[in-house]
């Protein structure tokens, strides 16, 4: 019997007495009266016939209770007054109402279910997302999902957050619940490979070291030794770190890392909360540069909230009342302006993202878009001071798409969600930039040296500098002290780096790139490799040294002076 009544169905997915008592009545089945008892009774004969949300299941199952109530007088168990008081009750029992919930919002049940199993879970829950803020958001997101169906799309996730308050507005978890293409998994919360998504933080802790300068000149070359290549096979030369990024070219991003170091760069995106530390940076090493490192939506969410809310980093808020830790500050509120200011800028990302396209808007907002090897995730990050939005484009088995990129797919979502959410200020008429970086000034600078303007540049960008104390004297930053001051740093190779020889590679071909870090201050150096004099080059100059089996120590010296690099170990094999 006790497994029976565990067990026996009573209609509209309820099973067992226990769930069937809070599920019509709202109560403990310990407190049902002989009343409600008599009409659950009646339903296990037939569920559907019985259905008591339904005038004619009703009126069968209060007819059905009405017998059982007599056979219950009749044996005495229910005396003449019970009985009496249950038959009139049964006639005017309210059954509770189960409204459908609003569509497309189990992910959010779900994981608020998650977040409240330690025990702490509030009577009621009353949630951050806007049900009708979130409805119009999957709208949009679907629309545009279904025009990228053909080119291999087929499931996305978006988040909307209030960059001011880090609250949860809106999550899309999957196209639909419960469709064909796995919608019942929250793809929001799902971690792949975040593409380029991650290069702002590198470029955040570079700035916040001191390791660049607004100023500083990065070289995206060919003979880097690093192993990693941009996407589209170019190189763009020396660029501004806000060209750079805006370009989100590979090879400077994985040089910065290098330069901060790579444990140092895993553990300051593991303090953003990007990662859980289980893996150690060796795993990754400078792949960290081009989304080698997985992380899901939610935490990319966390780590640009950061960005958006001058470097204090706040955990999403889901629910009012949610225990959440103080925010805490992870980068200056300079360094989160600046790179800012770099996201917000159109011009910083030509020539590789076309003007007045999907990373453009009319109103200031900051962009950050990232694809994954293979077009198998798409994505975007893009912030104004009201929203702040992500978005998660793919497939369920992590297969490749056909050539969409975040700016070709996430993006044109985003895009599409922050014109609706905005409004008004689509119009072209809202401010042109966000809050500048306190302390510095604007400056026009040359983009092939960093330098001030002198009007005969062919490419200036504005950039945020220090104050100079004398008007006109402003100076640009690099990595290293000014020219008059001779400093010798090597770029590449990396010390105490191991190489592998390919027997099959034509000789002409086996080499390894030793180049310095730029702005030096002489005009020549000579290289030496184990103490021997290799070969003179100028300052910028890549030198192309023949792989020698063995442990090598590399250095670069001033041609008439004692001004020499730390020496640089390398084992070749």
């Amino acid at each position: 019997m006790q497994q029976y009544l565990r067990l026996v169905p009573f209609g509209q997915n309820s099973h067992g007495i226990a769930h069937a008592a809070r599920w019509y009545f709202d109560k403990p089945v310990e407190d049902l009266s002989w009343a409600e008892i008599a009409l659950l009774s009646a339903i296990p004969q037939s569920p559907a016939a019985m259905n008591p949300s339904t005038e004619s299941g009703r009126r069968r199952a209060v007819e059905r209770g009405h017998r059982a109530l007599a056979r219950l007088r009749e044996l005495g168990v229910l005396s003449d007054e019970a009985s009496s008081r249950a038959e009139d009750d049964i006639d005017h029992l309210v059954i509770q109402k189960h409204p459908p919930r609003p569509r497309d919002t189990l992910h959010l049940v779900l994981l608020t279910e998650a977040l409240t199993a330690d025990g702490k879970k509030p009577e009621q829950i009353r949630s951050s997302v806007d049900l009708a803020l979130e409805e119009h958001v999957t709208e949009l997101a679907r629309q545009r999902l279904d025009t990228l169906r053909a080119q291999g799309a087929e499931q996305m996730a978006v988040m909307v957050v209030d960059p001011k308050t880090a609250e949860v507005l809106a999550l899309v978890g999957s196209s639909r619940y419960a469709n064909a293409d796995s919608g019942m998994i929250d793809y929001a919360l799902r971690s792949r490979s975040p593409g380029s998504t991650l290069k702002p933080f590198i470029y955040a802790q570079a700035l916040e070291r001191g390791d660049i300068a607004p100023s500083t000149i990065l070289i995206d070359d060919p003979d880097n030794g690093t192993g990693i290549d941009n996407a589209d096979r170019r190189f763009l030369g020396p660029l501004l770190p806000r060209q750079a990024l805006g370009n989100s070219r590979n090879v400077p991003a994985a040089k910065l890392i290098r330069v901060s170091g790579l444990s140092q760069t895993h553990w300051f995106l593991g303090n953003l909360g990007l990662h859980d530390g289980n893996r150690p940076a060796e795993r990754y090493g400078l792949t960290l540069a081009v989304g080698g490192l997985p992380t899901g939506l939610d935490r990319l969410m966390t780590a640009y909230e950061a960005l958006a809310n001058d470097g204090a980093l706040r955990p999403l808020k889901w629910y009012d009342g949610q225990d959440l830790p103080e925010a805490r500050r992870v980068l200056s509120a300079q360094t989160a302006r600046e790179i800012t200011a770099f996201l917000a800028d159109p011009m910083a990302r030509l020539p590789s993202f076309a003007r007045m396209g999907s990373t453009e808007f009319p109103f200031p907002v900051a962009v950050k878009t990232g694809t994954s090897q293979g077009y198998r995730d798409a994505w975007v990050v893009a912030y104004s001071e009201k929203y702040l939005v992500g978005v998660w484009i793919g497939r369920p088995d992590g297969r490749p798409m056909a050539g969409l990129s975040g700016a070709t797919s996430a993006a044109m979502v985003a895009h599409d969600i922050l014109i609706d959410l905005h409004g008004a200020d689509s119009d072209g008429l809202a401010d042109g930039e966000f809050r500048p970086p306190t302390g510095l000034r604007s400056a026009t600078l040359c983009a092939a040296t960093g330098k001030p303007s002198d009007g005969r540049c062919d490419h200036v960008l504005t950039e945020f500098m220090p104050q100079s104390p004398v008007p006109g004297a402003l100076q640009p930053v690099s990595l290293t002290p000014s020219p008059a001051v001779a400093h010798l740093r090597i770029a590449t190779p990396n010390n105490h780096s191991t190489f592998i020889q390919n027997p099959e590679m034509p000789a002409a071909l086996a080499f390894l790139p030793l180049r310095l870090m730029p702005d030096a201050g002489l005009p020549q150096v000579v290289w030496y490799v184990d103490d021997r004099p290799f070969q003179v080059a100028s300052i910028d100059e890549t030198v192309r040294w023949p792989l020698s089996t063995g442990r090598h120590r590399i250095q670069a010296r001033a041609p008439f002076d004692e001004t020499r690099s730390a020496e640089v170990e390398v084992t070749v094999r």
